[in-house]
């Protein structure tokens, strides 16, 4: 995914280096197994569309990257951007990363399945 920011071209990837992050971030330790909830905290977050999660998802989806944006860049061209289109992109990224797809498209499924229910 590329994005413009500040008249420059960034790329963001949904890669192995972005769910390593995600994971390291958002895991538990329960009986000495390690529980990763990287996609399962991230991707709530981004289908609630909290912003403050928008902005950490892109700057770590970058991150690895040679051109690297920074987290106030980022936060700028969120909240002066269309957001609703920016999280259908993201959400679009997340959904055919070969690194977060299937467990997001699982849990995409389950909400959904919860909100029929409600």
């Amino acid at each position: 995914m590329k994005l413009e920011i500040k008249g420059k071209q960034y790329t963001f990837l949904f890669d192995y280096n972005f769910l390593k992050e995600i994971n390291y971030k958002y895991s538990e330790s329960a009986n000495g197994v390690q529980i990763r909830m990287g996609i399962e905290t991230v991707g709530l977050n981004i289908l609630n569309h909290d912003i403050q999660t928008l902005i950490e998802a892109l700057k770590l989806a970058n991150q690895s990257q040679k051109e690297n944006v920074s987290e106030d860049d980022v936060a700028l061209f969120v909240v002066t951007s269309n957001t609703e289109k920016l999280f259908d992109e993201v959400v679009a990224e997340l959904k055919k990363s070969e690194f977060t797809g299937q467990k997001f498209k699982k849990m995409m499924k389950q909400v959904e399945e919860r909100q029929r229910e409600a």
